[in-house]
C-alpha cells in the first residue's frame, strides 16, 4: 500500500510472547448478523496513521547489546492494525563522533518488519556499544484505524477526540562475549568489545516502554508532530519519531449489536433513513462532508502544493442528502488516498528536513508548555539581596497550578497522569535598566556561538558521577552539540577539605579539554563556552575550582553557572532543629572538614574560615548566566543560602553569625550588582523556587531530603 512493503513476523520474535491480540471488532464486517443480533447503520472514519523513526542515539544506556524498536498504535481502546511497512536507511554503519563502525552482521540480524501475532511493527535489530553511538533509522510502518463518528448537529467527532496512544517499547538481546576472558597480555578492552558479536538467533527482552499521546486537529483529524522518546532513565537513549495521521475516508459501515443491549433503541437500516429527520439538508450536507475536505486541504498544505478543488453537490435536498454525501465523499477520497500515498512515499527521501522542522515546533510548544507551570518576574538588580517572602511564593504556587492547562498536540503519557503532581517554579530575573533580552519567553530565540560548548556537572558530598547521570542525559538531549562531563575526581575524597577537591576538578577539567575540546583554549573569547553545574556541595567546589590557577586560561569563556540546592553562605540559620541536629551527629559522625568548613567552624573566627575567604573571590560575576535553584520544602539546603539572600534571623543577629552570612552574601552579588550597563560581558542572576507536590509522605519528605534530590532524580524536576 503506497510503495510500502509488507513483512511478516519472523521466529526471531517468539521468545516475546504477543501482549496484545489483534482487535479486529472495529473493522467492518460482511457476514450476516447472528441470531438474537440487530444490524444497524454507523459512521465511520479511516485514519491513516504514519509512525516514522528517524535516528537513534545512545545518551546513557544501561549495557552493549542488540538493539530494536516495536510501536503499537492505539485509539479509544481500539488497536490499530499496521497495513504496511518500510526501511530505508542510506547507510547501515553506526557513527561515535565522527568515526564510522560498520554493522558487520546487519545481515544476519532480524530485519524491519510487520507482527501480525500483536499487531506492532518492529524496525530492524542493531547492535550498540559505546556510549554516545548514533545510527540512522530511517523506518516506518503504517496503521490503519476505524473509528466512529457521532454527530452533535454542529459537526462530526471522531471517536469522541479521544487522542492517539502511540506505544514503542524498546527490545535488547545480550552479545556474545569473546571466548577468552582478557589478561595483562590481551588486547585492550576496547578490542574485547570490539569483539563482541550478536548470536545468531537471539533472544530479545523488553528493557523500557515509553507512551506517546498525540492529539489530531479536530477540524482536519490530522497531525504531523515530533517527539524525542527517551524511554528511561536506566535505559536513556534518544529516538527521533514523527507521527503523521490523516483521516483518508467516511464510510457508512453496518456493524453489529446485540438485541439485548439496552443502549440500542431503534434499528437503522440505511443512510438515507439516518438522515431523514434532518429539516436543514445543506447545513446537514456541509457538516458530513467537511472533514475530509478539511483533510484534503491539510494534505496539500503537507505537500506544499496547490489546493484541489473538487465538485461537491450544491444543490441538496432532504431526499438526496444521504446520496450526495456519499458520492461527494468518495470523490475526495479519492484524490485523498493519491495525494497521501505521496507524502508517504516521500518520508524516507524527504524526512530528516521535515523532522528539523517539526522539531523545532516541538521544542517551542514543550517550552510554552513548561512555561505554563512558570511564573517569571523582572526585579531590579539593586534588589539582588533582598529575599521574597515566603507567603509570595505560596500565592504564586497557587495561581500557577489553578491554570488551565494547555496540553500540547503530542507529550508522554505519564506526564498526564498526575499533572498536578507536577512541579511548580518562581523565577524573579534580575535585570538592569535596558537589558530587554528574552530569557523565559517560550519565543526567545537561542543565541548563537562558534566552537564548543563543554558543560561539568560536578556531583555533591559523598556521591558520584553516577548521581549526575540523568541531568547529563538531558543536557544532551536538548544541546546537541555540546560536550557534557561529569567529573569523577572527587568520588573518594568528598569527605575533605573543598580546597584539594576544587584543584582536583580544575586539573580534571583542564587535561580534558586539553583531549577532547581543544577549541576553548583559543585566545579569542568569543569561541567556545564553559558552563558549570552544581548540585549540593558541588556548586562550592566548583567556586573553589574556579579560583585556581589552573583554569586561567578559560575565564573569558564562562557562559552559565546553575546551582542546584547549594549553601553559598553556609549552613547557617537553619530553620529546622532537626536538620541542625542532624548536621551535628553527622559533623561528630564522619569527622568531615567539608561539615565543618560549611558551618564556618574551621577556623577561630568566622573571617578566617573557608567559607568567608571563598566569597572574596571572584565567582558570579564571571558568568554570563548565573541561575540559583532552591526549594522551600528542601530542608538541607535552607532557600535563603540556596539564592545568597539575606534572611530576617541574619539581618537582627549581632553577636552569632550574623555578621559573616551578611557579609558572605555581601561579597558574593555585589560584584555583579556594581557591573556597568555598559559592559560587554555583563551578569543576568536568575532565583528560580520550586515547589513539588510529592505522592505520599515519609520520612524523606518530612526531613526536606526528597526535595532536595529531587533536582537529579525527578524527571519531571
Amino acid at each position: 500500500v503506497y510503495g510500502c512493503t509488507r513483512r511478516r513476523g519472523g521466529a526471531a520474535h517468539e521468545p516475546l510472547p504477543p501482549r496484545r491480540a489483534a482487535l479486529d471488532a472495529h473493522a467492518p464486517r460482511t457476514e450476516q448478523p447472528k441470531p438474537g443480533t440487530a444490524a444497524t447503520m454507523a459512521t465511520h472514519g479511516t485514519l491513516d496513521v504514519v509512525v516514522h523513526l528517524h535516528r537513534f542515539r545512545n545518551v546513557d544506556l544501561f549495557s552493549r547489546g542488540i538493539y530494536m524498536v516495536r510501536a503499537a498504535v492505539k485509539c479509544n481502546n481500539k488497536q490499530a492494525i499496521p497495513h504496511g511497512c518500510y526501511s530505508k536507511p542510506s547507510v547501515l554503519s553506526t557513527f561515535v563522533r565522527d568515526q564510522e563502525i560498520p554493522q558487520t552482521h546487519a545481515s544476519d540480524l532480524p530485519a524491519a518488519q510487520v507482527v501480525d501475532s500483536s499487531s506492532e511493527f518492529s524496525t530492524r535489530a542493531f547492535v550498540i556499544k559505546y556510549r554516545d553511538e548514533r545510527l540512522e533509522l530511517n523506518e516506518g510502518a503504517q496503521f490503519q484505524l476505524l473509528i466512529e463518528a457521532k454527530d452533535d448537529n454542529t459537526r462530526l467527532i471522531f471517536a469522541n477526540d479521544e487522542p492517539i496512544d502511540i506505544t514503542l517499547e524498546l527490545l535488547m538481546a545480550e552479545l556474545e562475549k569473546p571466548g577468552s576472558p582478557p589478561s595483562r597480555t590481551s588486547p585492550r578492552r576496547s578490542s574485547a568489545v570490539a569483539a563482541e558479536k550478536p548470536s545468531l538467533s537471539p533472544t530479545f527482552s523488553r528493557v523500557a516502554t515509553q507512551t506517546l499521546r498525540v492529539r489530531r486537529d479536530p477540524t482536519t483529524n490530522q497531525v504531523h508532530a515530533y517527539f524525542p522518546v527517551t524511554f528511561s532513565s536506566m535505559h536513556f537513549c534518544q529516538l527521533d519519531v514523527t507521527v503523521h495521521c490523516a483521516l483518508l475516508h467516511l464510510k457508512f459501515r453496518k456493524r453489529v449489536y446485540d438485541r439485548a443491549d439496552a443502549s440500542v433503541e431503534s434499528t437503522i437500516a440505511s443512510f438515507e433513513e439516518l438522515l431523514r429527520d434532518n429539516s436543514d439538508a445543506p447545513t446537514t450536507h456541509r457538516r458530513y462532508t467537511q472533514p475530509m475536505l478539511a483533510s484534503l486541504t491539510a494534505t496539500c498544505q503537507a505537500l506544499k502544493e496547490r489546493e484541489q478543488t473538487v465538485n461537491v453537490t450544491t444543490l441538496v435536498d432532504a431526499g438526496s442528502v444521504s446520496k450526495a454525501i456519499e458520492r461527494d465523499n468518495a470523490a475526495v477520497a479519492k484524490k485523498l488516498f493519491l495525494l497521501w500515498g505521496r507524502f508517504v512515499s516521500l518520508l524516507p527521501r524527504d524526512g530528516k528536513a521535515l523532522c528539523e522542522t517539526l522539531q523545532t515546533t516541538w521544542l517551542r510548544d514543550q517550552r510554552a508548555w513548561w512555561g505554563g507551570r512558570l511564573s517569571s518576574t523582572d526585579v531590579r538588580i539593586q534588589k539582588l539581596l533582598q529575599p521574597r517572602e515566603t507567603d509570595e511564593f505560596r500565592t504564586s504556587f497557587k495561581e500557577l497550578r489553578s491554570r488551565p492547562a494547555q496540553t500540547p498536540s503530542i507529550c508522554d503519557k505519564s506526564l498526564l497522569k498526575e499533572p498536578a503532581r507536577l512541579p511548580a517554579a518562581a523565577a524573579h530575573v534580575y535585570r538592569r535598566r535596558n537589558d530587554t533580552e528574552a530569557l523565559l519567553s517560550p519565543d526567545a530565540p537561542p543565541s548563537k556561538y562558534r566552537g564548543p560548548h563543554l558543560i561539568v556537572m560536578q556531583h555533591g558530598w559523598y556521591a558520584s558521577s553516577f548521581d549526575m547521570r540523568l541531568l547529563r542525559a538531558y543536557a544532551l538531549l536538548l544541546f546537541p552539540g555540546a560536550i557534557v562531563l561529569s567529573p569523577q575526581s572527587n568520588e573518594d575524597n568528598s569527605g575533605g577539605s573543598m580546597g584539594p577537591m576544587g584543584q582536583r576538578l580544575a586539573h580534571e577539567v583542564h587535561n580534558f579539554i586539553k583531549h577532547r575540546c581543544p577549541d576553548l583554549s583559543d585566545a579569542d573569547p568569543s569561541i567556545g563556552r564553559l558552563s558549570f553545574v552544581g548540585h549540593s556541595a558541588g556548586s562550592m567546589i566548583v567556586r573553589t575550582a574556579l579560583a585556581s590557577p589552573v583554569l586561567k586560561p578559560y575565564l573569558p569563556k564562562l557562559h552559565a553557572f546553575i546551582s542546584l540546592s547549594s549553601s553559598h553562605c553556609g549552613n547557617m540559620f537553619v530553620p529546622s532543629t532537626l536538620i541542625s541536629g542532624g548536621m551535628w551527629a553527622l559533623q561528630h559522625l564522619h569527622q568531615s572538614q567539608f561539615m565543618d568548613e560549611l558551618q564556618l567552624l574551621d577556623a577561630p573566627k568566622a573571617e578566617d574560615a573557608f567559607m568567608h575567604k571563598l566569597s572574596k573571590q571572584p565567582g558570579f560575576e564571571r558568568f554570563r548566566f548565573v541561575v540559583l535553584v532552591g526549594s522551600l520544602q528542601d530542608s538541607y539546603v535552607p532557600l535563603h543560602t540556596a539564592q545568597a539572600t539575606i534572611p530576617r534571623p541574619a539581618e537582627v543577629d549581632r553577636k552569632g553569625g550574623g555578621d559573616a552570612y551578611r557579609q558572605m552574601a555581601t561579597n558574593l552579588l555585589s560584584p555583579v550588582m556594581q557591573q556597568a550597563s555598559t559592559q560587554a560581558k555583563r551578569t543576568t542572576v536568575v532565583r528560580l523556587t520550586l515547589d513539588y507536590r510529592f505522592a505520599q509522605t515519609n520520612l524523606d519528605t518530612v526531613i526536606g531530603r526528597a526535595a532536595h534530590l529531587a533536582y537529579i532524580d525527578s524527571s519531571a524536576a
